[in-house]
Parts: structure tokens; C-alpha cells; sequence
């Protein structure tokens, strides 16, 4: 048993992971400091407000993730073909047509600003404009990570989170103390995007060509293909994580909602740190399946660190949840503790339902959102229904993660199985 776990140290899966893990978890840190902070300097309302808006962020660009695992995916296909003239002349017209979409959707949120902030309750509509200043640069930040992803560059990805998480970390800062508010606070971080896109740029050199005109249309209409499908994936897995915090916005009083939106932070904590397995295992199973090679080694390695990370993230948020509340927020949220080992379950079950359903994207099993949608309807309807306390939205959170993931693994089972040889032709790059 040491000796396989020896083994397993050594490899580059686990060497991956942890560069990989040790850039997030400097990103994360500078990313979880400005919340710190705002959590001391906004009042629990106000933070409650930047919280929902961040929420807010993660539905309306859903496109943009589904979008970013296919471009992880078909970076890695085209790496593995040597086609980088065709990678370099994709990465400017994926991010001109970003860039546009950013704009469109910050013009749709200000055409509906009203009664958008009636629902959520927010005295200002004029929030939307400087949150939609955030989404414009959150869009186009997308596509270097994707590439930097793609392109297995992953001590390059741990640098440039890092050097990402200290500009959004200053920019917001510099403009609280000057007294912006939270309108600073999003203009600050879509600074942060616009730079740490620039910081890219020179990492990504390396890879690049000189621009050549290259038909791309084969291409884009794989792009597309693979979209079509991450996204509806993306609906459900960004729904899951993020719905219940809106819907708490309407349903509770804003402190209340301020003390849930402590918890979701403080849970992230394990989201991110054990979802970093997530982004090494997608681009290399990718590029497996691309060269038509058996995955079910890799896939092994993977789904062992990933559970056992999960496994000591719960064991540390129900031992001393008091202590890690206190820790990040201070007494002021102190009330989240209470709800923080049963959170930290739900978060454990996404993080796996993350896990297997990037797997299953990798390998070309893209009707898994056949399994997904149904239950996010599920989590809408209970939310709906069930919603006299906070932890009712917990106990609900938990029971559809853990349906989610039943239905996964029976999907697996039925269309996957346990004795695999890849089976998966290659896919002709044009």
C-alpha cells in the first residue's frame, strides 16, 4: 500500500496536480483576502449584494464556460496534431467574438436593470453597469486559461492564476479605499481580467506563430459541435453551485442572506482546492482520447487524489468549522459555523459530480447532461418549496448532488464500463 502510494507521488499526474494546486492555492488565497477584506469593510447587506452579483456572474456567462472546456479540448486535439498556426489564428478570433459578446450581454443587463434589482432586492440598478464593465473582461479572460489548459502548460497556468489573483486583489482595493463601494469592487476586478489577459499574451508566445490567414471553418464547426454539448453540461453543473444563493437572496431577509453567502465562500475553499484535479485530468484525458490511447491508468490516478482530497476537505470543516469561519470572516459571520460540516458535504458531492462529468466530456460522453438537467429542475422545485431556514436549502443541496452523482456513476456503468480500451476513434482534424 506505501509503495503504490510512493509510486503515485511520482508520477506526472500527481506532479501536474500539484503545481497545478499550488498556483490556485496562492490565486485562491489572494482571491479569498479581497473577500476577507470585504467582509470587514462592507456591511453584511453590502457584501451580501456583491456576493448575489458575483452568483449572477457565474448564470449569465454559463455560454462562456461551456465554450471554455470545448476549447480546452479542442486546443489538446490540435496540440497533439501540431497544428499551431491554426491554434494561433483561432486564440484572435475567439477572443474578438468574446469580447463582443461581453458588451451585448452588459447591454441586455442594462436594458433590464430595474427589474432585475427588484428581485434581488438591490436599491441601486446602477450597480449593473460596473458589473457589467466585470463581465466583459470575465469573458475574455476565458480564453488564455483555456489555452494555457489545452496546451498542457500547466506551470505557466500556476503562474499566470497567481499573477491574475494579485490584480484582482489590487485593483478592487485601491478603489474601496477610495471610496467606490461596490461598484468599485467590480471595476477593480474587470481591471484585474484586462491585465492578467495581457500577462497571458507573453506566456502564451511561446506557442504562437505569426498570424497566417488559415481556413479555420473545420475547425469552428468542431468548436461548435463540442460546445453544443459543454454547454448544457455547464447549465447544470454552474445552476447547481450558484442558483441556491440567488434564490436565498429573495427568500431571506439580507442578513440572512449575507451570513449564507459567508458559508458559500468559506465552502469554496474546498471547491477550488479539490476541483484543481479536475483541471489537470480534462486536457490530458483529451489528449489520450484524441491519440486513440487507453485512459483507464490515468483515469485511476485521477479519481484516487480527487476523492481523497474531498474526503479531508469534509473531515477539516466538520472538526473545526467555528475555527475556519473565525478565521476568514471574523465573529461578525460567525453564525455561517453552524452550517459549515453539512455544507461542506454538498460542495464534496459537486466537486466530484465536477469531476466525473469533465471525464465523461474528455472521452466524448456528452449526453451526460441528460442526466444533470432533470436534476437541477429537482433543486429549483425543492428550493421553491422548502425554504423556512437555511438549513433546509443545505439539506436540499445535498439530496440532488447525491441523486446527480448516483445517475452519473449508473451512466457510466451502462455506457462506459469498468474494463475500458478507449474505444474512442480519433478525431480527424481537418
Amino acid at each position: 500500500m506505501f509503495k503504490r502510494i510512493t509510486n503515485l507521488l511520482k508520477t506526472n499526474t500527481f506532479q501536474g496536480i500539484a503545481i497545478v494546486t499550488g498556483g490556485l492555492f496562492v490565486g485562491n488565497v489572494l482571491s479569498y483576502l479581497l473577500q476577507i477584506l470585504l467582509a470587514r469593510f462592507l456591511s453584511v447587506s453590502e457584501y451580501g449584494i456583491f456576493t448575489v452579483l458575483l452568483s449572477l456572474s457565474y448564470i449569465f456567462t454559463i455560454p462562456s464556460t461551456g465554450v471554455s472546456n470545448a476549447i480546452i479540448k479542442l486546443v489538446s486535439e490540435l496540440r497533439a496534431a501540431g497544428r499551431f498556426e491554426n491554434l494561433t489564428a483561432m486564440f484572435w478570433k475567439i477572443s474578438a467574438l468574446a469580447f463582443i459578446s461581453g458588451v451585448a450581454i452588459t447591454a441586455g443587463l442594462l436594458a433590464f436593470r430595474v427589474p432585475l434589482a427588484a428581485y434581488l432586492n438591490l436599491e441601486s440598478p446602477n450597480l449593473f453597469f460596473y458589473f457589467g464593465i466585470f463581465l466583459v473582461f470575465l469573458l475574455l479572460i476565458v480564453i488564455p486559461t483555456a489555452y494555457l489548459q489545452g496546451l498542457l502548460r500547466f506551470k505557466d497556468f500556476a503562474i499566470f492564476v497567481i499573477v491574475g489573483g494579485l490584480l484582482r486583489v489590487l485593483f478592487p482595493l485601491i478603489l474601496i479605499f477610495s471610496g467606490f463601494g461596490v461598484r468599485g469592487v467590480f471595476v477593480g476586478m474587470g481591471l484585474g481580467f484586462g491585465f492578467a489577459y495581457l500577462c497571458a499574451l507573453l506566456l502564451l508566445k511561446k506557442n504562437f506563430t505569426g498570424y497566417t490567414d488559415v481556413p479555420l471553418q473545420a475547425h469552428f464547426k468542431r468548436l461548435f459541435q463540442l460546445s453544443y454539448a459543454t454547454l448544457l453540461i455547464s447549465v447544470g453543473m454552474i445552476i447547481l453551485n450558484n442558483i441556491d444563493v440567488v434564490m436565498v437572496k429573495h427568500y431571506f431577509d439580507a442578513h440572512t442572506a449575507g451570513i449564507y453567502s459567508a458559508l458559500v465562500t468559506v465552502g469554496k475553499v474546498l471547491l477550488f482546492g479539490a476541483g484543481t484535479v479536475s483541471v489537470v485530468m480534462f486536457p490530458q484525458i483529451s489528449e489520450l482520447t484524441a491519440k486513440n490511447i487507453s485512459y483507464k491508468s490515468k483515469f485511476k490516478q485521477f479519481l484516487v487524489i480527487q476523492v481523497a482530497l474531498i474526503l479531508a476537505g469534509i473531515a477539516v470543516f466538520s472538526v473545526m468549522p467555528y475555527f475556519v469561519t473565525n478565521a476568514l470572516f471574523g465573529s461578525k459571520f460567525i453564525l455561517a459555523a453552524q452550517y459549515l460540516p453539512a455544507f461542506s458535504v454538498f460542495v464534496g458531492l459537486y466537486v466530484l459530480i465536477n469531476f466525473m462529468t469533465l471525464f465523461m466530456i474528455a472521452i466524448d460522453k456528452h449526453s451526460i447532461f441528460i442526466v444533470q438537467l432533470p436534476v437541477i429542475l429537482l433543486q429549483v422545485i425543492l428550493i421553491y418549496l422548502f425554504h423556512t431556514s437555511l438549513n433546509q436549502i443545505i439539506l436540499v443541496n445535498i439530496t440532488v448532488t447525491a441523486l446527480a452523482l448516483l445517475l452519473i456513476v449508473l451512466y457510466y456503468v451502462r455506457y462506459v464500463g469498468f474494463s475500458n480500451n478507449s474505444g474512442i476513434q480519433k478525431t480527424a482534424l481537418n
